[in-house]
């Protein structure tokens, strides 16, 4: 072989090397954190007894929603982290409060008049 062939055979020896680099790096990806999410598979929606607002559980906090303009209107987080939330309970009257069942047991309650 020639030197241009020994170049070009070094280059493509490259070239795959590096592919099945990345590709190795990719398969060792873990996920840090979700984005963007609206509702986790998990949970059930809620919504409030005037119709106006629905609740879901997202991965890490309870989303409050106006369902008119279809926008997010506030995140409702722990401050201290907890599992995926798993269930979701409203109770109206005067004060507004919501349940939510997380996957490790726990039960949070909040106030959602304070959240709309």
């Amino acid at each position: 072989l020639g030197p241009r062939a020994v170049a070009k055979s070094r280059s493509r020896w490259a070239k795959e090397h590096f592919w099945f680099a990345m590709v190795k790096a990719y398969l060792r990806y873990d996920a840090d954190r979700s984005v963007g999410v609206i509702t986790s598979r998990e949970c059930n929606v809620v919504l409030d007894h005037s119709g106006k607002h629905a609740l879901t559980g997202t991965v890490e906090a309870i989303s409050v929603w106006n369902l008119r303009q279809g926008a997010l209107v506030r995140d409702l987080k722990p401050s201290k982290g907890f599992e995926k939330i798993t269930r979701l309970c409203l109770k109206g009257g005067e004060k507004a409060v919501c349940a939510a069942g997380y996957a490790d047991g726990a039960v949070r309650l909040w106030s959602v008049d304070d959240a709309m």
